[in-house]
């Protein structure tokens, strides 16, 4: 009996059944881009758990994460280098190779930046905290970044050093790691959840090469108006600017009167020179004027000749001012601390339409810290 040409045919169709190379880290292949955001859809422990001693973490999510991505993206408070992160797929697992400290909360944050297979980003950077005492850290802290041209500036990176007392105890250099990492979300926002209360200098950039590191001679960077904030410190507001001068505000050249339109408004909260930002969310066009207060009350200010479309306005008080132009919006210095200046941005656009006045724009500077 010739059984040959049986097991010739059974020998080929296991050829093409049977999986073939060793395992990789490697995502399926094939399939569109996916639009919805990547999702953390399950950690054990369970989130906030305290009196805990985990020898590993184990993350579940919405798409296939391969071990470099989460490698990139994955920060650990307090920083520790006795750990390995198994994953590639739906699932990965942190496994920690040193004793945890006792009665120290445990935060783990992955950035924004954290991607899928197909390119989906998370949402906002996920914050997971347990603590291997009785009670967890409830210290906050957050805020929102803007671009020069007032939109939420996303995936900004954002360094926490926790200081000793109420001095600057901690210099902003690359061999001085932070206490926590996170990136803003969609919106511009950062929010650092279950950090130790205390004192905390916040270092805001834009990581271009993503190394982890603030190039202060190339990235562009957000200084704010205050060095040090405290725990429970909420609506800081941060405007990123470039390490080189940047260029001095041209004027627009005005359309015709006839096709465009104007605004009114009021800004409080300051007093002396304030200019007064207009725009245009789709060309990045800003319009500007400056007005004088001579109290904190309500100053009414006119924009006429915008061209039609939606703006989101803003206004600062600029550090020097020069009477014959509008002076230019100072971001700052991060290293040495030099406080931005001051400024607010309206929530919401205004539309502009040919030939209307509008109305109801209000700028209030919040109180300083």
């Amino acid at each position: 009996m010739k059984l040959k040409p049986l097991r010739f045919a059974l020998h080929f169709v296991l050829l093409l059944v049977l999986p073939t190379g060793c395992a990789t880290d490697r995502a399926p292949s094939g399939g569109p881009a996916n639009t919805l955001p990547l999702q953390v859809t399950g950690v054990t422990p369970a989130p906030g758990s305290t009196g805990i001693q985990p020898s590993s973490i184990k993350f579940t999510f919405s798409s296939y994460i391969s071990t470099a991505a989460l490698r990139k993206s994955l920060s650990i408070s307090p920083r520790m280098r006795g750990y390995e992160i198994r994953g590639g797929g739906y699932e990965a697992e942190i496994r920690f190779h040193e004793p945890l400290e006792p009665d120290r909360t445990y935060t783990i944050t992955l950035n924004r930046s954290l991607s899928g297979h197909r390119g989906n980003q998370l949402g906002n950077s996920f914050i997971y905290a347990f603590s291997t005492g009785a009670v967890i850290d409830s210290g906050r802290i957050g805020g929102k970044v803007f671009t020069r041209r007032n939109q939420p500036a996303e995936n900004v990176t954002v360094f926490a050093y926790r200081q000793a007392g109420t001095l600057p105890s901690r210099p902003l250099s690359p061999g001085n790691q932070p206490d926590y990492i996170m990136q803003t979300g969609t919106d511009g926002t950062f929010e650092f959840h279950h950090i130790q209360e205390g004192t905390y200098r916040l270092q805001v950039f834009v990581d271009s090469n993503r190394d982890r590191m603030f190039n202060h001679e190339k990235e562009m960077y957000a200084a704010g108006r205050n060095m040090l904030v405290e725990t429970g410190a909420s609506g800081l507001v941060y405007r990123l600017t470039s390490p080189r001068p940047s260029p001095q505000q041209t004027a627009m050249q005005p359309a015709p009167a006839e096709s465009t339109g104007s605004v009114t408004g009021s800004v409080q909260g300051a007093t002396g020179t304030i200019v007064v930002e207009a725009c245009h969310t789709e060309t990045r066009q800003c319009h500007t004027i400056a007005i004088h207060a001579e109290t904190p009350s309500p100053k009414q200010f006119t924009m006429d000749e915008l061209p039609p479309g939606h703006y989101i306005f803003s206004a600062y008080l600029p550090g020097k001012s020069n009477s014959d132009q509008v002076p230019p919006w100072n971001g700052g210095s991060v290293i040495p601390f030099a406080p931005a200046d001051r400024f607010v941005i309206s929530s919401e656009p205004q539309r502009v339409r040919k030939g209307w006045t509008t109305g109801n724009v209000r700028l209030a500077f919040p109180e300083q810290l």
